[in-house]
């Protein structure tokens, strides 16, 4: 199964419900006559977002929820290649600015015309 990137969301939170455009994200395996404390990620919010809560699992009402695999890390972000094209275009643009700022004290500024 896929690692889900969970950002700042504590890693005892790994035991899942799917929704239809949202997970729930649960500290314990099973649920009965219990409030749990629950954070909710959304797959079709822009970036990433989540929210947290409690919900009330009734006494008849017996819930199993689905182990997965949890990340902090960054590359496991569904937006990661738009933070990396984003990263790469500020760093060109701020180089050819830099480049045509020293142009003005030297010919082909500090890289020499390579810009």
């Amino acid at each position: 199964m896929d690692v889900l990137y969970t950002g700042s969301i504590p890693k005892e939170y790994h035991y899942v419900v799917w929704g239809s455009d949202y997970i729930t994200l649960y500290n314990r395996p099973n649920a009965q006559n219990i409030s749990l404390p629950y954070y909710r990620i959304y797959f079709n919010a822009p970036g990433f977002y989540y929210s947290q809560g409690i919900t009330t699992f009734g006494q008849f009402q017996q819930t199993t929820f689905q182990d997965i695999q949890v990340t902090d890390k960054w590359y496991y972000r569904k937006d990661n290649l738009n933070i990396l094209l984003f990263t790469i275009s500020i760093t060109v643009a701020t180089i050819w600015l830099v480049n045509i700022f020293t142009s003005i004290f030297k010919k082909g500024g500090l890289l020499g015309g390579l810009l």
